[in-house]
């Protein structure tokens, strides 16, 4: 027995949806149909899913908390409940929806996809999104990591360079220490650079962790939280043995279906093991 809300192929939608620039948030609307075949062409052809082109924002709610920031005499706080967004690093999408779901799916995403053995999801490094309401203390916690590490780095940078001040002054009063300065000033520059390395390190694996992590309104629960979403932070590069199959919508003004058979899959050099499935087809059964 398989629970009905896990499928054994995960999909990549062409079509959708377009991304809001003025609000930084993905529209309900999936992109044209057109573009969505163009975009369904160039993968195949390339066989590779690419970066998105724009980054995502993990969206989060942090109680009042207090700021120390050196150019300020006194500590400062954020106003209580202070809400802003945080870019992540690109990631390539795809989702584990069950065929019986697709159709619902479409509304925002279009009716063109190829879908991906899910082992094959697996082997290319794609890992289940963490959902996250905007108001959960989960997102601001993560935040809260990123925000201490650039704060670190801008004190390590400002640590050695009063260091060195410092060192150079020591370094013209010195009467016979100057090798016993020098020795010391290579140690704890070697040490401050270990320990912006390690910073730079960690700072690098919470951006990775924030990629995976989607946050939605309660207004959102039937719209994003419904995806089921597989993100990778890498481009998928695959093969042709790795696609289960390929749904085209057939009853649109312009017959993609039939293009796609009668001249795209041939000019793309696809598997003729693939199966090419009408939308209209498979979502009827």
């Amino acid at each position: 027995m398989q629970a009905g809300t896990v499928s054994k192929i995960l999909w990549h939608f062409t079509g959708g949806p377009k991304w809001d620039a003025e609000n930084r948030i993905q529209s309900n609307e999936p992109k044209e149909i057109e573009i969505a075949y163009d975009n369904l062409c160039k993968i195949l052809e390339s066989k590779r899913l690419k970066l998105s082109n724009y980054n995502e924002e993990v969206n989060y709610t942090i109680p009042e908390i207090e700021v120390i920031d050196m150019n300020r005499e006194e500590p400062y706080s954020l106003e209580k409940n202070y809400k802003m967004p945080l870019g992540t690093v690109k990631v390539c999408c795809v989702a584990d929806i069950p065929i019986s779901h697709l159709d619902y799916h479409a509304e925002r995403y279009g009716k063109i996809a190829i879908g991906f053995y899910r082992e094959a999801i697996i082997e290319g490094n794609f890992h289940p999104v963490i959902y996250s309401l905007v108001n959960n203390e989960l997102p601001a916690e993560i935040v809260e990591i990123y925000h201490a590490l650039s704060l670190s780095e801008v004190y390590l940078k400002e640590i050695g360079c009063k260091y060195n001040e410092m060192v150079e002054e020591l370094l013209l009063e010195a009467s016979g220490n100057e090798k016993y300065l020098k020795g010391f000033s290579t140690f704890l520059n070697i040490f401050l650079n270990s320990v912006k390395d390690y910073n730079k390190k960690s700072y690098s694996n919470v951006m990775k962790i924030l990629a995976l992590l989607k946050t939605f309104n309660r207004e959102e629960f039937d719209t994003i939280y419904c995806e089921r979403e597989w993100r990778s932070i890498c481009e998928f590069n695959f093969d042709f043995d790795d696609i289960a199959m390929i749904i085209i919508p057939k009853c649109e003004e312009t017959n993609y279906f039939d293009k796609f058979i009668n001249v795209d899959s041939k000019k793309v050099e696809l598997a003729e093991s693939i199966p090419i499935i009408p939308w209209e087809d498979l979502i009827e059964h």
